[in-house]
Parts: C-alpha cells; structure tokens; sequence
C-alpha cells in the first residue's frame, strides 16, 4: 500500500482535488456587484456547501484535527472564503489599480495604510499569532458548548487557516501572488544596508564593483526597486570611492511559468536572468546574495557559504519555524516535530507527523483503512527536524554569524493581520574575519 501511496497522491492533489475545489468555487460565487452586500451575505452559499462537512455543529462533519493536517483543503478554503468576503470591495479594486498596475513603484507605508487599511495592524505584536487558534482548539478539546455556535471564521481559525484579522490587503496578495509586499520605506532601508555593506566589502577585499545577486527574483520586482534608488546613494554623497552597485536578478523560471498564464506580461517587472541559485552563484561570483521567500523545506543557504567570493547572504520572509527556508539547515533552529499542530491527536499520530502524507482532504478519508503495520512504519521514520547534531548552527560551523537587521516594522507580507503584522524579517548572515 505504502509503494503505492504517492502515484496516488499525485493523482488526487493534481487532478481530483483541484476539479472538485473548482466546482465549489463556481456553485458558491458571490453574485456579480455584491460589493455592497453584508459580508455575512456574501459567503452563505459556501457555508451551506461548507458546513455540513467542516462545522462541529454537523452531525458528520470531519474532525477538525484532520482539517489541521490538510495543506491543499486549507489554503483553497481561506482563499474561497477571503474571496467572498473582499473581491468586490471598493479597497480591493482601487488597490489593484494602484499597486498592481504598475509594480515598478514601491507604494508608501501611508498609502498602503489608506488605501487598504493596514494603518491599525500590530507590527510590534507581544502576543503570540497563532493565539487565537490556540483559544478556540482549547475549546474543542474541552468540549465548550461555545463550539456548536462558532462561525465560518472560527472554524478555519482553528484548523490553522489563519483568517482572523485578515482583510483586503491579504487578498490582494493572494491574487496577485505577492508574498513580501514592498513599501518605499522598506527599499530605501535596504538600499542602505546594502550601500553601507558593499563598502566594506570593498574595503576587505580592494576589488572595485561590489556584485550583489537576487536568487529566486520572481519577476524581478525587488531588484527593480533596488536599482531604482541605489545609484543615489553613491551620488548623494560624492564619494567616488565608493563600488558601483546593482543587483542582479535571477530566477529558474518556475515561478514565472505557473503565474504568467493568469497574470500575463504585466507579472513581468524586469529583465531575469533565468538561472537556477546554484548556477546563478557560478556565473555571477557574487559578494552578496539575495533571497526573498525562500521555499519552505529547501535549503539554499548551504551553497550561498560555499562560494568563495559570497561575504553576505540577506534573507527575507519568514524566519526560523516560518515558512521559509528549512528550520535548521538555514536558520539553526531547532523545531519539536509535534509542537507545530495545535490539536492534541496531530501531536501523537504517525498519520500526521509522517511528512510523506497527502495534503489532501480526500486522501484523509481514505487513511481509515490503513493497516497498523503501515503506521507503526511511519512512526519509526526519522522525524524531518529531529534533532541536529553537532548542536552548532551549519552556518556557523561555516563561518558566519547571523545578524537581524530589523526592519520588519518597515515589512508587509502575505499573512500579516490585524493583531500580528510582524510575520516577515530580514536576516543577515555574515562571513566572520579570518584571524
């Protein structure tokens, strides 16, 4: 069965899931100018088609810690529901024709704040983010009547969707596949981080141009950016000693190929060379690398400290037990395997800490009839962040040190909300002096 397993897996989450997710989508579309419609209104079709499946209240809903466990159901389910709440809001449409229109200008934190809202959000939170996930799922497992009367909002917040908070700025990033949303204030913060580091560089190492490389560009908006205000600071302060500096952008093009179908031309900001990481530190032997978003699991940052020439590797996104990036292997956090659920039976059962798992909703219905021995199997696998050993973070074993560079009041990204707008830093990490 186990051989078997992902040829299934493949098949479900590629074909049956996606049909099945846009059949609910179309049956449960708002009605067309629904702008002005309760936003209670505008998601009654998808709680009738939701709630007999996901609602405690349901006499055979499925268990919510099922729901926890399921990537793809989660993601689709927040996005249908953010959908239905803001797609025909007057803040959405004039945010698309502000930002989206033109991704060569890095709005202002105030114009951001205006035009979407944002001006409230907690961007110093002493709070955890995930405390209100945490309250409801201390609900559930008490059996609190209160369970029975939660709301749409409340189910998906406990299963981990996240949607507490969220508002037209959290769509406009899912529509628009922004994870880091770039402010001016952010950019101008950057470039001077960058002008300041490249001329110590220079200094350490006498070589005149200073090459700084954006892997995983995307559509090289942050590249763009950056080159649009560097230049100044070299100017502004008359210092012809100073290296002559741009980042380079490149990317495998992966990125490009999913979105552009959807997007169009307008996805692209600049020119990107198209180079995986690995051949892209080859070509350019840069002194700088810069990676936005890394992808959750991959690991680049092994490479990054390999080649020779790279001083400095800045990351942004989501930091340590984030989405970004691997735990340990780039940030030298070490994370419990089962702290991550928040529903008690995911921190216990091989079907949920077994990484090899579908992500898929229907996959979970089919797991009843796994035989014991499959699941005594999964137990005994290697937890993916058992603990490390040597204990030593790797890239300080390969001669760097970390520096957080705080800016993450001046950041927006994708899963920011209203009481946690904190969620996305940059992090440096610099090769050490030789002795």
């Amino acid at each position: 069965v186990r051989d078997m397993w992902p040829a299934t897996r493949f098949a479900v989450d590629s074909f049956l899931s996606p049909s099945v997710y846009m059949f609910v989508d179309r049956i449960t579309a708002p009605p067309p100018n629904s702008g002005a419609l309760d936003p209670a209104k505008r998601i009654t079709a998808l709680e009738q088609v939701l709630w007999p499946v996901i609602h405690p209240a349901a006499p055979k809903s499925v268990p919510l810690p099922a729901l926890e466990t399921n990537i793809r159901f989660r993601s689709w389910v927040r996005n249908a529901y953010l959908t239905r709440l803001f797609s025909d809001s007057a803040a959405l449409r004039h945010a698309e024709a502000v930002f989206a229109e033109d991704l060569r200008v890095a709005p202002t934190m105030a114009q951001t704040d205006e035009i979407l809202g944002t001006a409230g959000w907690n961007r110093a939170p002493s709070s955890a983010e995930d405390a209100p996930q945490a309250d409801l799922v201390r609900q559930y497992e008490g059996s609190d009547p209160a369970v029975k009367s939660w709301s749409t909002e409340d189910v998906l917040e406990s299963i981990g969707c996240c949607v507490k908070g969220m508002s037209e700025f959290n769509l406009y990033c899912e529509r628009n596949f922004v994870y880091e949303f770039y402010t001016k204030e952010y950019i101008n913060a950057l470039a001077d981080t960058l002008a300041n580091r490249a001329k110590w560089i220079q200094d350490l190492t006498g070589e005149e141009e200073v090459r700084i490389l954006e892997v995983g560009a995307g559509n090289g908006q942050l590249a763009y950016l950056l080159n649009s205000v560097l230049p100044q600071r070299r100017r502004a302060g008359q210092r012809k000693s100073e290296p002559a500096l741009k980042v380079i952008a490149t990317d495998s093009g992966v990125w490009t190929a999913r979105h552009r179908a959807i997007k169009g031309s307008r996805l692209e900001v600049d020119q990107v060379e198209r180079l995986t990481y690995a051949d892209a530190l080859q070509t350019h032997r840069p002194h700088i690398v810069i990676c936005s978003w890394m992808p959750m699991n991959d690991d680049w940052t092994k490479a990054f400290r390999a080649a020779p020439t790279v001083q400095e590797y800045i990351l942004i996104g989501e930091k340590d037990d984030g989405c970004c990036g691997h735990p340990w292997r780039t940030w030298g956090v070490q994370v419990d395997p089962v702290a991550a659920p928040m529903f008690s039976a995911n921190k216990t059962s091989p079907h949920f800490t077994d990484s090899d798992r579908s992500v898929d909703l229907f996959h979970w219905l089919s797991r009843a009839g796994e035989s014991t021995a499959v699941a005594e199997a999964a137990q005994a696998e290697q937890p993916e962040h058992a603990e490390p050993t040597p204990k030593r973070p790797p890239y300080e074993l390969d001669g760097f040190e970390r520096v957080d560079l705080e800016m993450t009041r001046l950041q927006l990204s994708r899963y920011d909300r209203r009481h946690f707008a904190a969620n996305s830093h940059t992090i440096a990490f610099r090769r050490r002096a030789q002795d």
